[in-house]
């Protein structure tokens, strides 16, 4: 949620998720955590629907992918390049 808010600020990177975007144009800063926030909220309805197995392995999906695109934007606000120029593909 942080780095996603960075991007806002620094003019070397742009946040691309359109939601995300939409609640910064109406609402400015505050809407990054609010976007963040109805995502989680989201995920975790649809978890919920799930039957047992199904739910597990879904959240399990969805932490893997949210931890990858958080290392991605971390290292995109340090160094300006992406994980996957950095890791050479």
């Amino acid at each position: 949620m942080v780095a996603a808010t960075l991007f806002f600020v620094v003019p070397y990177a742009n946040e691309l998720n359109p939601v995300t975007v939409l609640f910064f144009e109406f609402l400015g800063l505050p809407g990054v955590p609010l976007a963040a926030g109805l995502y989680a909220l989201l995920i975790m309805g649809i978890g919920h629907v799930l039957s047992h197995p199904r739910d597990i392995q879904f959240i399990g999906a969805i932490v893997a992918f949210y931890t990858l695109f958080v290392i991605n934007n971390v290292l995109l606000l340090l160094s300006g390049d992406p994980l996957v120029s950095i890791v050479g593909l």
